[in-house]
């Protein structure tokens, strides 16, 4: 239903006049803190490496989307650090993820991350991937129970509902 794409603010303010004319659709500038996910990211992921070189990784006990390749992350730490590096600035294959999750009978979603908004801390942020994973688990024909936690608040509140 969607495409996004990020970049430097001028080029997607031309974008969405571009599309806008060309399509006549609709064209949204997300509101989000910084151009994750693109080529704008190779420094901080530069920056990032040796904080994954010196964090301690082991294999999963249980499967753990890869927002970088799509798919499960394999048991091997080595490839799991380089799948962290490089999703930093390469594109989210989410979707693909949350399909094959669904595909695999996933039953409960839980979404770990900063959140979206624009304020300073994690409180004042709300989930990103709640109407996504919604429409996903629709398309699947899945129902699926969806947990955010992207702050303390609902980190505890996903932690009671998992070990309730």
């Amino acid at each position: 239903d969607q495409t996004v794409v990020g970049g430097a603010a001028e080029d997607l303010e031309a974008l969405v006049a571009y599309v806008k004319d060309q399509y006549q659709t609709r064209a949204t500038v997300l509101n989000v803190e910084g151009a994750f996910h693109t080529h704008l990211m190779v420094t901080a992921a530069e920056k990032f490496r040796p904080f994954l070189e010196a964090a301690q990784f082991h294999a999963p006990r249980f499967d753990v989307l890869s927002n970088y390749t799509g798919a499960y992350h394999p048991p091997d730490p080595a490839v799991i650090r380089a799948n962290l590096f490089f999703q930093i600035f390469y594109p989210v294959r989410w979707i693909w993820g949350m399909q094959r999750a669904l595909a695999d009978g996933a039953g409960t979603i839980v979404e770990f991350g900063g959140g979206i908004g624009w304020g300073d801390p994690p409180a004042e942020k709300r989930a990103n991937l709640a109407g996504i994973t919604a429409k996903a688990a629709k398309s699947a024909q899945r129902e699926v129970v969806y947990l955010p936690a992207i702050n303390v608040e609902t980190l505890r509140a996903a932690a009671r509902a998992l070990a309730g």
